[in-house]
């Protein structure tokens, strides 16, 4: 499966140690593209896989069964599931997909499967394996508009407070998302401080969109505008 070259440019950006905002339309290939993405970087060494993560619990079984299952993709499983069969709870395979709370949990030293344990101090959680997991994978946040735009800022939060952690601890990472205000992308990126911060945009050069980019980015990240040609 080839890359459209939005998602292309987002890969070269990740090996570069630049972190990727991709902005293109619902359609685009954004998604889809985390299968061949997981395939190059560990056929180049780039990461030991992909973590893919989504908003919704329906997104990650819809990624799970429409694009990983045949390709020896996992699922982790998030909170109040009691089917565990077939998951990766500690997120050790690859490629895998999560919802954004779950992945969140996990980043910050609260693994999924030992959540009651941890809440009634029976446990402190054995954090590390999916810790590692974590710091050494290719993080695809996908859908990131479902969060940053939603009603409740929980899922705003939650996205900012990821992006923000591994960003911090040198993580390698892209953000996918449809179009989004201006703001909305200003205020992400600012979160994201000392960090090279790549965004591509499907778009037009000169458009109005990009000058309202510009004005809300204010020089914190490079903007990229490209055309393809095969996506009309």
């Amino acid at each position: 499966m080839s890359l459209r070259p939005l998602m292309k440019e987002a890969l070269e950006a990740a090996k570069n140690d630049e972190i990727p905002i991709v902005i293109a339309p619902t359609g685009y290939g954004k998604t889809i593209a985390t299968l061949p993405i997981h395939e190059y970087v560990k056929k180049n060494n780039l990461a030991r896989g992909v973590i893919h993560v989504s908003p919704l619990r329906t997104l990650v079984e819809k990624v799970f069964e429409d694009i990983f299952c045949c390709e020896g993709g996992i699922q982790a499983y998030g909170l109040n599931e009691k089917k565990k069969e077939k998951k990766s709870p500690y997120l050790l395979r690859s490629p895998l997909a999560i919802t954004l709370d779950s992945f969140i949990l996990s980043l910050y030293r609260l693994p999924i499967p030992e959540i009651i344990k941890i809440e009634k101090g029976y446990s402190a959680g054995h954090y590390y394996p999916t810790l590692s997991a974590i710091k050494s994978s290719l993080i695809i946040f996908d859908e990131a508009h479902l969060a940053l735009e939603s009603n409740e800022r929980t899922g705003y939060e939650a996205l900012v407070a990821g992006v923000t952690a591994l960003a911090k601890m040198g993580v390698r990472f892209m953000i996918e998302t449809a179009t989004l205000r201006p703001n909305v992308i200003g205020r992400l990126v600012s979160q994201m401080r000392g960090a090279k911060v790549k965004i591509l945009l499907l778009g037009e050069e000169g458009s109005n969109y990009v000058k309202k980019l510009n004005d809300a980015v204010k020089g914190r990240a490079e903007i990229r505008v490209m055309e393809d040609d095969k996506f009309t």
